[in-house]
C-alpha cells in the first residue's frame, strides 16, 4: 500500500518507483465491481494497452477474448502453483476455467484491501460499482 510506480508521463517507457507514509490515510474507500464485469474492462484494457496484436490477428472478440485469457492464465501460472493450493490449482487446470488468473487476482487484490484497512484501523465505506448505476442517487 505505501509502494507503487509512476510513469513521469504517458508516453514514456521510464517508470519511477513511489513511496509514501501509510499513516496519511485517515480514511478509505473499497470499491467493490462485479468480477466478470471487471474481467470484460480488463480485457478491454489489456487489447488497448498490451495485446491488441491478438485482436488483429483474429478479429472475432470471442477467439480474442479466449487467447488474452489464456495468455494471462499462463503469465501467472508460476505465482499460482506457489501460492494455492495443489488441489485448487488442478481444480482450475482440470476444470479448464477461462481467465483463472483473472480471478486469483481479484481475490487477492480485495483480500490485501481488506487487509490495510484493517492493520491501519481506518474507518472505511464499502461502495459496489453496479450501485451507481442500479442506485445512484443513493450511492
Amino acid at each position: 500500500c505505501a509502494r507503487g510506480e509512476q510513469k513521469k508521463n504517458r508516453f514514456a517507457n521510464n517508470i519511477e518507483n513511489v513511496w509514501y507514509d501509510p499513516h496519511l490515510a485517515k480514511k478509505a474507500i473499497h470499491i467493490i465491481r462485479n468480477p466478470f464485469d471487471n474481467l470484460v474492462s480488463n480485457f478491454h484494457h489489456g487489447v488497448k494497452k498490451l495485446d491488441y496484436r491478438l485482436v488483429k490477428k483474429d478479429p472475432s472478440a470471442a477467439s480474442a477474448f479466449r487467447k488474452w485469457c489464456s495468455n494471462l492464465d499462463m503469465k501467472f501460472i508460476k505465482e499460482e502453483q506457489e501460492k494455492l493450493s495443489r488441489d485448487v490449482v488442478e481444480f482450475f487446470q482440470g476444470e479448464n476455467i477461462p481467465c483463472h488468473a483473472h480471478f486469483y487476482r481479484y481475490a487477492k487484490w480485495h483480500d490485501y484491501t481488506v487487509g490495510v484497512i484493517r492493520e491501519l484501523n481506518l474507518p472505511s465505506l464499502t461502495v459496489f460499482y453496479e450501485d451507481y448505476e442500479a442506485n445512484f442517487n443513493s450511492t
